[in-house]
């Protein structure tokens, strides 16, 4: 009776924790189809361009500080600190120290940086200033299956995946197939879907992320797609608790006999 049983169970195990096994690391991995040793063409980030409520670091430099000194008078709160960055309003426009109003909006940080050293160049106020310009609010909001957060972005560029892995990367329940990033642009709103398994991510407009940005990562939950690999997931599920159940009983009637 004992070897019967064993005989009538083994295979059971067997296949059952093949398919167990083969059913789910797939599903987990980015970049499936990018091949070993293949070259691919690497897009470069493409510069920010301003929009409104952005908020500016400027700062510029002389040989003597007297005279670049006027151009970083900051306003002050009301506890005296000083607030270092300009706020780009809806029209635009900063409000600048000596330079007065500046239209910057649709501008590359280093078109304004430029704008600002020819104007201080050309009126006379410094012959050889150095400028510096940031966005000092560069924040991507991350939400769903990776948890709720706000990541601040200091370098000037930063792309999807640089993004989830200081977000600890996705869980094994996450939709990495349809990674939603939201943009908005002026008046416009536009959704974007990355594909984290695919190559192709690398040639998405939303590769790179931009200020305001949301990334939504979907969970994947029990949907029936037309490739059936969630179907798979919930079978090799079931397989692998099927093998368990049948390794104690197994071990149960080893155990009696």
């Amino acid at each position: 009776m004992k070897n019967s049983f064993r005989t009538a169970i083994l295979p059971i195990l067997v296949v059952a924790g093949a398919l167990a096994s083969c059913s789910t690391p797939k599903t987990l991995n980015y970049l499936q189809d990018m091949e070993i040793d293949s070259v691919y063409v690497a897009q470069r980030a493409p510069e920010l361009k301003i929009q409104p409520d952005d908020k500016l670091g400027i700062r510029v430099y002389s040989s003597d500080p007297q005279l670049s000194a006027p151009f970083n008078s900051w306003s002050t709160t009301g506890e005296g600190s000083p607030v270092a960055g300009y706020i780009v309003d809806k029209s635009g426009s900063i409000d600048f120290p000596v330079l007065g109003r500046l239209k910057v909006e649709g501008m590359t940080l280093e078109e304004i940086k430029k704008d600002i050293t020819d104007r201080i160049i050309s009126q006379g106020f410094i012959k050889e200033p150095i400028v510096t310009v940031s966005i000092d609010n560069f924040d991507i909001a991350v939400l769903g299956d990776t948890g709720e957060r706000v990541v601040n972005v200091s370098a000037g560029s930063i792309n999807i995946l640089e993004l989830l892995s200081r977000t600890a990367g996705t869980n094994d329940s996450a939709n990495i197939k349809e990674v939603m990033v939201i943009r908005t642009t002026g008046d416009t709103r536009r959704a974007y879907a990355i594909n984290l398994k695919s190559k192709d991510l690398f040639d998405s407009p939303a590769f790179y992320l931009q200020q305001n940005d949301i990334v939504y990562v979907k969970h994947r939950g029990v949907k029936f797609s037309n490739t059936g690999s969630t179907i798979w997931g919930v079978v090799g599920t079931g397989l692998g608790l099927t093998s368990t159940i049948a390794y104690i009983l197994l071990w149960s009637n080893s155990y009696k006999k």
